[in-house]
């Protein structure tokens, strides 16, 4: 089985399952069509002042990561809130992968690659 994981994906499906990655304890994107390697947080500050959002959120990236998760609670329906948690999620799940991955043991110490 191939892995999942990488931090230099060359393929398109290898850049969309790693899109979303873990550094210095926060979520980054790998692109956010500007620049590479880019906080989910200033990504999320940034889309919310580009739609003028009244509650754009400003701070500290945890200021940030605290307005960006109450909105989605308050509003499921603000598409910044909804990409900030698809991201997240994809960075949690990403993370537990590569731990398995990187010692090829699967959650209950088994060979990875094993019938499901």
């Amino acid at each position: 089985m191939n892995r999942l994981t990488t931090n230099y994906p060359e393929s398109n499906a290898a850049t969309f399952l790693n899109y979303a990655f873990g550094k210095d304890g926060w979520v980054h994107i790998r692109h956010d069509g500007l620049q590479g390697d880019v906080p989910l947080t200033e990504w999320a500050k940034l889309q919310c002042c580009l739609r003028r959002c009244e509650e754009a959120p400003d701070g500290s990236p945890e200021e940030i990561d605290e307005k960006v998760c109450d909105c989605l609670i308050d509003n499921p329906e603000c598409p910044v809130a909804l990409a900030y948690c698809f991201a997240v999620q994809a960075c949690l799940l990403r993370g537990r992968l590569k731990l398995y991955e990187d010692t090829g043991k699967d959650p209950y110490g088994g060979p990875l690659g094993g019938v499901i």
